[in-house]
C-alpha cells in the first residue's frame, strides 16, 4: 500500500468520526453528508475528461468513413488485379501471375484495416462503458443528494 492509500484511508476515518459526532438525525449530520457528497460530485466531474471523451465518441463516425474509404480503395485494387489476371491469362501466363500476388497484397490490406477499425472500436467501447459508469455514479451522487435535501430542503 503507497503512501496516497494510507491517506485516504486516514481521510476516510476522518469523515467516519466527524459524522459520528453529529446527533444521529440532527441538521449537522445531513448537512455534513450533502457537503462531503457535493465535494464527492465536483471532484468526480472534474477527474473525468468529458471533452475528450465526447470527442473520442463522436470522432468514431469520422474514423470509421475514413477506414472504409481505405478498405473500399484497397478492395478496388484488388478487383482491378482481378481483372487484369483474367485479361493477361491466356497470353501471357507468367507476366498475369504478378496480378494475383498483387491482388491478394490489396485485400490483406484491405483486411488489415478492417481489423484495425475493429479493435479501434472495441477501445471506444470501453471508453463508453468508463462514461456511463461514471456518469451512473454521479447521478446516483445528485439523487443521494437531494434525498438529503427532502422535500422543502433543510
Amino acid at each position: 500500500m503507497d503512501n496516497r492509500d494510507n491517506v485516504r484511508i486516514d481521510l476516510l476515518k476522518f469523515r467516519r468520526k466527524a459524522y459520528n459526532s453529529y446527533p444521529e438525525g440532527s441538521m449537522q449530520r445531513k448537512e455534513f453528508l450533502k457537503t462531503i457528497l457535493q465535494n464527492e460530485l465536483r471532484l468526480t466531474k472534474d477527474d473525468v475528461p468529458h471533452d475528450i471523451i465526447n470527442l473520442v465518441i463522436e470522432g468514431q463516425q469520422i474514423v470509421l468513413a475514413d477506414t472504409l474509404k481505405k478498405i473500399f480503395g484497397w478492395l478496388a485494387l484488388a478487383s482491378l488485379n482481378l481483372v487484369l489476371f483474367t485479361y493477361f491469362w491466356p497470353s501471357i501466363r507468367y507476366f498475369s501471375s504478378i496480378f494475383i500476388g498483387v491482388g491478394a497484397a490489396c485485400l490483406s490490406l484491405a483486411i488489415d484495416k478492417l481489423v484495425e477499425y475493429y479493435r479501434y472500436y472495441k477501445s471506444v467501447d470501453v471508453i463508453k462503458k468508463y462514461s456511463n459508469d461514471i456518469n451512473k455514479h454521479m447521478t446516483k451522487i445528485s439523487n443521494d443528494i437531494k434525498r438529503l435535501e427532502g422535500p422543502h430542503g433543510f
